[in-house]
């Protein structure tokens, strides 16, 4: 079933209905389903699955680089079967919540009020052994030399809630998110893996590389974001 989902999207770059077939028919177990997401997509990803198994022991939260509109598939695909929650600011909310379960996506925060709500759930997420998946510097980071997390989650680390928790960093390749990133875009054109937003599927299998860091207690904000744009090499 799976192998002829691939080929009929590879073949036929407009298959819409397929794709949502795809996120209609989900497996029991999450992993599989978005394997078959990242296999549909022939898109691939490559990291230390060792180290990743024993930082993600130690692991309340996770914050990464955001330089695709792909990258949460990708930060699934790491977390496997694990309840996680994760932040985004897109406009695509519903779609992401069908596509990876209401559970585990949750709108960015537009004021005070929307910031309190998330912290107490945030709370009780991290209490039941849940991972909390932040994109710190927001999206479009392709080539940005503005190495700066964005206020909200500036204050959200300095909570009360936040502070002596277990970070984990993660980093996206960017230069082979360019290549994906390309592949993506409003026009009618490819598949539409989102309302709107579409997907040029692409011949060869693209490899994406995630660097795993090491586990930052957050005891100091400042330099916790210091510490990771000093850990990996942020002009790849």
């Amino acid at each position: 079933m799976l192998g002829s989902v691939k080929t009929s999207l590879i073949n036929s770059r407009i298959p819409n209905n397929q794709f949502r077939e795809l996120v209609k028919n989900k497996d029991e177990l999450f992993i599989k389903y978005i394997d078959k997401i990242l296999d549909a997509l022939n898109l691939g990803v490559i990291f230390d699955e060792n180290k990743l198994n024993q930082k993600l022991e130690e692991a309340d939260i996770i914050v990464a680089n955001h330089p695709m509109s792909l990258d949460i598939v990708l930060l699934a695909r790491l977390l496997g079967d694990r309840k996680f929650l994760c932040v985004t600011q897109s406009k695509r909310i519903l779609a992401l919540k069908k596509t990876f379960g209401e559970e585990r996506v949750y709108p960015f925060p537009l004021n005070i009020e929307q910031e309190n709500d998330f912290v107490d759930t945030a709370r009780q997420k991290i209490s039941n052994g849940e991972k909390i998946v932040l994109f710190p510097s927001g999206g479009g980071e392709i080539n940005n030399t503005d190495n700066t997390w964005r206020p909200f989650y500036k204050r959200l680390f300095k909570s009360h809630v936040f502070t002596g928790k277990n970070i984990l960093p993660i980093y996206i390749d960017t230069r082979a998110a360019v290549k994906v990133q390309t592949l993506i875009g409003d026009i009618n054109n490819g598949v539409e893996i989102f309302p709107e937003l579409h997907y040029t599927v692409p011949k060869n299998k693209i490899n994406i590389p995630i660097e795993i860091g090491d586990v930052i207690v957050n005891n100091n904000f400042i330099n916790l974001e210091e510490a990771y744009f000093q850990m990996f090499d942020c002009s790849k």
